[in-house]
């Protein structure tokens, strides 16, 4: 995945003065997991005690395509780490929308991210498209455990390389060559890019709008606690800037 997370640009896109928190650091792996790194499921009651999740962690892929085979969506997506695998839907119905499995195929769309709270790994690990081809595969048991994200999986990156790298600096105007820093307005949409007036985010909104949803999920994914012992996170899907059910 590193060689597909794009390189910082030559402007000032400088976030609020602020040390990044533990949930918007994607290279944690206790929490951001990979295909490879998601536990067994034999191992579920080492992560729940007493109805509360231990410490609460997700699948971040990039969906590459979707099959339904027999009426079970299967969605091919691959990880951080460029391993694909495969995430199936059998049980994830949602008893109010009556969400079907036809429906639900419909929701998918290569090149959009998908975020899995709570994966275990399948015991069977048969590619569905060959049999001969062994696959990491996941299976969400709850509609309020997935969602997806319209926006790549490489544009998570780029924006905690602003969180990383950026935190420490003086917040200026995010148009190339201003180093304004006064009266800055931020960005309507992310709250977090700001500008020195209209004229520099109009100059600016070709750049910015690639990474302006993707802050937005990112910050709510950093308000979380991932660490603290609490009862399960839900989604609420479709919902961008605040994705997680209070």
């Amino acid at each position: 995945m590193e060689d597909a997370v794009p390189k910082m640009l030559d402007h000032q896109v400088i976030f609020r003065r602020r040390r990044p928190e533990p949930g918007s650091n994607l290279n944690n792996q206790m929490t951001y997991r990979v295909f490879s790194n998601c536990p067994e499921k034999r191992r579920k009651m080492d992560y729940f005690v007493d109805g509360d999740v231990i410490r609460h962690w997700c699948l971040m892929a990039e969906i590459l395509e979707v099959d339904l085979v027999e009426g079970v969506v299967i969605v091919k997506a691959v990880d951080s780490t460029g391993d694909e695998g495969e995430i199936t839907f059998t049980d994830a119905i949602d008893e109010e929308k009556k969400l079907s499995e036809t429906d639900r195929f419909k929701t998918f769309k290569p090149g959009h991210t998908i975020v899995v709270l709570y994966p275990f790994l399948s015991e069977q690990q048969t590619d569905t498209a060959d049999k001969s081809k062994e696959v990491n595969r996941v299976h969400v048991k709850k509609e309020s455990y997935y969602t997806i994200f319209p926006v790549t999986l490489a544009s998570f990156y780029h924006v905690q390389v602003y969180f990383t790298q950026r935190a420490q600096y003086r917040v200026a105007c995010a148009a190339p060559d201003c180093l304004e820093y006064q009266n800055l307005k931020a960005c309507s949409g992310c709250h977090s890019v700001e500008y020195c007036g209209r004229e520099h985010q109009v100059k600016d909104w070709a750049i910015h709008k690639q990474y302006c949803k993707t802050i937005l999920i990112l910050e709510a994914f950093r308000r979380k606690n991932w660490a603290k012992a609490t009862p399960a996170f839900n989604f609420v899907p479709g919902r961008i800037e605040e994705p997680f059910r209070d």
